[in-house]
């Protein structure tokens, strides 16, 4: 106490700004977003000392802005956002778009479909770069890979686990919701990055002109400065050299062919160049040759004769076209057949040397894709030289494409069981290409609407090695329903496979496939729940101060169970992803896991999938929320946010005067309930009396229907003396999200600020007694 403090009334003064002191700094605890430093030992603490103190981050911002590199490299995306302060570290996310909105524009994944990346739980730095292909034989760098095709959304939340302040939320929110009876508010920016891809359908001139080659292609997406053009003597374009170079906003180039080059044929790539002055991997590669003089004429009329849906890949695919056959001798005109498909533009010479006007292709066809064919005459002079006529215009952009395909089963094929009928099963299939309701058809086709009135032939067998017998036909009568069959009463076996006949001529048969388990019973989900071997041990937990779930369900009554997958979402209607590596063995019927992505206040979402030998299933488990218990730390920190919320409603305790500090009043809770305070001076003694009465600030989620996240009964008092030192008392009960209590008889004041002590926090269920936790886990 200061020497000048001689009279009673001022002693009572000093002492009640201590033991105010002392309960703002532990009663309140984390009340303030304010702290004051928890090493003070002197005698002097006042009021306004704690109210100067620094102020600490309790919830990390997200950044400000996520910036995604947008068709600037052919093998990666580089994603760079805003430093977050106070953040230690940051974690990216990221969820792969392989459809459009009828607008053009990406479709955003489900939120379940976002997912951490090697090396991306834990940046130091503002920058993150994910490398999309890595060059290896099963993801190779060049136009073929699928990665090309798809759009890539990222997220970033800022992190600080070693000062233990909550991370932030993702940003950008691509599932904004608005709150009851709001408007919708405004997306985040998209954080959507492609690769730089090569161009497509790539296609040079074949004897069209004497005097030049030209070049077309579909532009690559992105800022493109210019393409570059590449020729080689070579069918797969190895050893190009550059032939030409045009700006990014053209598709096509003119190559000119001085009069000793006519006739020779370019194999031609085209390199799309970014912004940034990186490149593309090359496109496909496009035959082309200039026409020289006294070359044969152009080849017309060619059609596919016998090849689309009515033969088998043994019997092929047999064109013809316009033409007298070759008689032989000098000038002999013959022929030669290339040939590209639906799935690569890259033209493949087939055959030379034909002296007829009709060929059959049994060249590796494949179910289920369109081939297009296109023939050039030839025909050699006295001098041995070759002379190329134009190629035949029978691609897929002509008005008469030459378009052949074989007899294919369908692309999709499934199983129902029927609840109640062991002796029958549903058999689902995709219309085969080439009919009408076949949602895999090429313009081409629609275009022609030469519609194929196929036969389904249903095979079965025990064994997925056996012998597959017919066990039914099907003609359909109706229309498909979006593009699919269905069989009814199908007689029941453990394997399935389904063919297509045009006439006599039948497909090969589809792969196998096995009914669908029907979906297992009960699901459960544990609630704040303790397992053992898990919540036992906070260790176990993970960053976020947040334990294990237990999922468990009954095994349906099904002979064809093999096992099953896990599905988690954060909604429960949709962004479900699968969360075990392995399925779960038949004869388990639990699953415990740890979701690293967890935190505290957030229900979680599950279900389980049946399935059959083949790793197949369609029946999914009811669906039930869950959520894992808190450490004891984090416990502590969720339970300080209702009480932190709560005294800042209080005015008493926060006037500057320290006399102008006593008295008594009551604030309210946002939800319900009060919380009362009352602070006085006994004799040389005070004491301060803090009581919650059904007190809440928050609901779950911020969702009204799902209930209160903390409701609080009880006291937190403290008491102290002329040496302001003291101790504090009282127990607070929480129910609610996370049921538990929080008794403060441990916590002692020393020197007018909590000095020592311990909190026990008992966490219903989990704990048989309460757990001491350190008075400094209040204050961090």
């Amino acid at each position: 106490m200061k020497k000048t403090l001689f009279t009673k009334q001022k002693s009572f003064v000093s002492l009640a700004a201590a033991l105010f002191s002392a309960a703002l700094l532990v009663g309140c605890s984390d009340i303030f977003q304010e702290r004051v430093p928890m090493n003070f030992t002197g005698n002097g603490a006042t009021l306004a000392k704690f109210f100067d103190a620094t102020k600490v981050l309790e919830k990390l911002e997200p950044p400000s802005q996520v910036f995604v590199s947008n068709g600037e490299y052919s093998d990666k995306i580089i994603v760079t956002w805003e430093k977050v302060t106070g953040a230690r570290s940051y974690s990216v996310e990221r969820a792969v778009a392989t459809e459009k909105n009828p607008d053009g524009s990406w479709k955003v994944p489900d939120e379940g479909e976002f997912t951490s990346l090697q090396h991306s739980t834990f940046i130091v730095g503002t920058s993150f770069t994910d490398t999309i292909i890595d060059g290896t034989p099963a993801n190779k760098l060049d136009y073929t890979n699928e990665a090309y095709q798809c759009g890539y959304f990222y997220r970033v939340c800022a992190k600080n686990e070693i000062d233990k302040i909550e991370e932030s939320d993702w940003y950008p929110n691509y599932y904004k919701e608005a709150p009851e009876g709001q408007p919708a508010p405004q997306p985040d920016p998209e954080a959507l990055g492609i690769l730089l891809a090569p161009p497509t359908n790539v296609k040079a001139t074949c004897g069209k002109f004497k005097d030049h080659i030209n070049i077309t292609w579909q532009k690559t997406k992105g800022t493109i400065t210019n393409y570059k053009i590449y020729s080689s003597p070579n069918e797969d374009g190895s050893s190009s050299s550059q032939a030409g170079s045009v700006y990014g906003n053209q598709s096509d180039c003119s190559i000119e062919v001085p009069a000793p080059r006519q006739g020779v044929e370019y194999y031609f790539t085209v390199v799309a160049v970014g912004a940034s002055g990186n490149e593309s991997v090359a496109s496909p590669v496009a035959l082309g040759y200039a026409l020289k003089a006294g070359a044969p004429a152009q080849v017309t009329g060619v059609v596919v004769d016998k090849g689309r849906g009515e033969t088998t890949a043994s019997e092929g695919i047999t064109i013809k076209w316009a033409g007298e056959d070759s008689a032989g001798g000098e000038d002999a005109i013959k022929y030669r057949i290339y040939r590209y498909s639906s799935t690569d533009s890259s033209q493949r010479k087939l055959k030379d040397e034909i002296e007829t006007t009709e060929f059959t292709d049994t060249s590796g066809l494949r179910p289920n894709a369109f081939y297009y064919y296109l023939v050039q005459a030839y025909s050699v002079n006295s001098s041995g030289e070759e002379l190329k006529g134009a190629m035949s215009e029978s691609g897929d952009d002509s008005e008469a494409p030459a378009e052949g395909y074989i007899v294919s089963p369908p692309q999709n094929v499934a199983v129902k069981k029927i609840n109640g009928d062991k002796s029958h099963n549903i058999i689902t299939f995709s219309a085969a290409i080439g009919s009408e309701y076949c949602e895999f058809n090429s313009q081409a086709t629609i275009n022609k609407h030469d519609w194929k009135e196929y036969t389904y032939v249903i095979y079965g067998c025990d064994t997925s090695s056996g012998t597959f017998a017919k066990l039914v036909e099907f003609k359909p009568t109706e229309p498909a329903t979006d593009g699919m069959y269905e069989m009814q009463n199908v007689l029941a076996k453990n394997f399935y496979k389904v063919s297509v006949k045009n006439g006599t001529v039948e497909s090969d048969q589809s792969a196998a496939i096995a009914p669908a388990p029907y979906p297992a019973k009960n699901l459960a989900v544990t609630r704040n729940g303790s397992i053992s071997g898990y919540t036992n041990d906070d260790k176990n937990a993970n960053a976020n101060g947040v334990h294990a779930v237990k999922i468990t369900w009954e095994a349906p009554d099904d002979e064809g169970l093999a096992g099953y997958n896990i599905y988690r979402s954060t909604k429960a209607d949709k962004g479900f992803k699968k969360i075990n590596e392995s399925p779960v063995p038949s004869s388990e019927t639990s699953y415990t896991y740890l979701d690293e992505q967890a935190k505290a206040g957030t229900y979680y979402y599950y279900r389980v999938l049946s399935l059959n030998s083949l790793g197949q299933g369609a029946n999914y488990s009811n669906t039930e929320y869950g959520y894992g218990a808190l450490t004891t730390y984090q416990y502590l920190r969720e339970y300080i946010k209702t009480t932190l919320n709560s005294q800042k409603k209080l005015t008493l305790m926060h006037k500057s005067g320290n006399t102008a500090k006593l008295g008594q009043e009551t604030a309210q809770g946002a939800i319900s309930g009060s919380l009362s305070y009352d602070a006085h001076v006994s004799g040389v003694s005070g004491r301060v009396i803090m009581q919650y009465t059904n007190y809440a600030d928050y609901y779950i989620m911020n969702d009204k229907s799902l209930g209160v996240y903390f409701l609080l009964n009880g006291n937190t008092n403290t008491s102290a003396g002329m040496d302001t030192n003291g101790t504090m008392d009282g127990t607070v009960t929480v129910t609610g999200m996370y049921p538990g209590s929080v008794v403060y008889d441990g916590i002692k004041i020393k020197g007018g600020a909590a000095g020592g002590g311990t909190y026990g926090v008992t966490r219903s269920g989990i704990d048989s007694s309460p757990v001491q936790a350190n008075w400094t886990w209040g204050e961090k």
